[in-house]
């Protein structure tokens, strides 16, 4: 209601809007000042006059998520004797978030499922994340070559096998 000289008299049709609206500045926080330009409207905005062309009030600016993504090349991947490291790790986010991370991997030595994952722990403005994806390696094919003795005929097929022995890797 008003009182004095301040304030909308009662039945009168006068408003405000806002416009222009901006935190102090753009990082995440709790309690920022906001300020934005207002202006009267309404039938009765004439009979009125703003104490002031800006308006101030508080609120939060909340840590926009972010986005890590594990990209793994296509394989196939074989066993070698050597960690395998196809993939490659990114994050992104508001602001223009965009940078790689490291990727960690498990299992990826042997034949078997390995998997590479990354984390983002976050910053003042974003929130973590973290993502992984899994690959597969590939037994590796080995040829066996086996020596087996002479023997004279006695009228059996089984044979005295004296060695058996793998390709080596090439």
């Amino acid at each position: 209601s008003a009182t004095g000289d301040h304030g909308v008299v009662s039945g009168d049709l006068v408003g405000c809007t806002a416009s222009n609206g901006h935190f102090a500045d753009a990082e995440a926080g709790s309690g920022k000042s906001v300020s934005a330009d207002v202006s009267l409207d309404g039938t009765a905005k004439d009979d009125y006059r703003l104490t002031s062309a800006t308006a101030w009030t508080s609120a939060d600016v909340d840590k926009a998520s972010s986005t890590t993504t594990v990209s793994c090349s296509a394989g196939p991947f074989v066993y070698n004797g050597n960690a395998q490291t196809p993939c490659s790790a990114s994050v992104t986010g508001a602001g223009g978030l965009s940078q790689a991370l490291t990727v960690n991997y498990s299992g990826n030595l042997h034949a078997g499922t390995a998997t590479a994952s990354a984390s983002y722990a976050g910053d003042a403005n974003h929130e973590g994340s973290n993502d992984s994806q899994s690959f597969t390696i590939a037994k590796r094919d080995v040829t066996a070559s086996i020596s087996a003795a002479d023997k004279t005929y006695d009228g059996s097929d089984a044979a005295d096998i004296t060695g058996c022995s793998l390709e080596s890797a090439t």
